[in-house]
């Protein structure tokens, strides 16, 4: 509520608190918040590094989000080096959870990719999910 200032003034600060707070106690949708929350600047200084540990963390719990917001790292080359594979593969894990914005963004990637590259993008996946996310490269 905070973050987003419904029913309270907008507080990034007090926001972060309570994500981290919530991150703490296991809440995977709270850790990728703290990530749009540096990688945007939003009551922290703008730290691509921290963005990427916390999209990170949320998602090697399986959090669609985190996922995405690795997708849009690795697609931009922000914080990391630019990997449009990697960036296909992040977007498809999220995309297979119904997450419909990286829909979007995983086409727009396909569209720099070779097909062989397409491929190698979701057996990386297939891996990276069979794995529990613990080999997600």
């Amino acid at each position: 509520m905070y973050a987003l200032g419904r029913g309270v003034t907008q507080n990034y600060q007090e926001a972060l608190k309570l994500y981290r707070l919530a991150g703490a106690q296991g809440n995977r949708d709270a850790l990728s918040s703290i990530g749009n929350l540096y990688a945007m600047g939003k009551g922290v200084t703008r730290d691509d590094n921290e963005a990427l540990k916390w999209f990170r963390l949320s998602a090697a719990q399986g959090n669609a989000h985190g996922e995405h917001g690795l997708g849009n790292k690795y697609a931009s080359g922000t914080g990391v080096g630019k990997d449009i594979v990697r960036a296909y593969m992040w977007y498809s894990l999220a995309v297979a959870q119904g997450n419909s914005t990286s829909v979007t963004s995983r086409d727009y990637s396909a569209a720099e990719m070779t097909v062989a590259q397409i491929a190698q993008a979701k057996a990386m996946a297939a891996k990276c999910k069979a794995s529990n996310y613990k080999d997600c490269g």
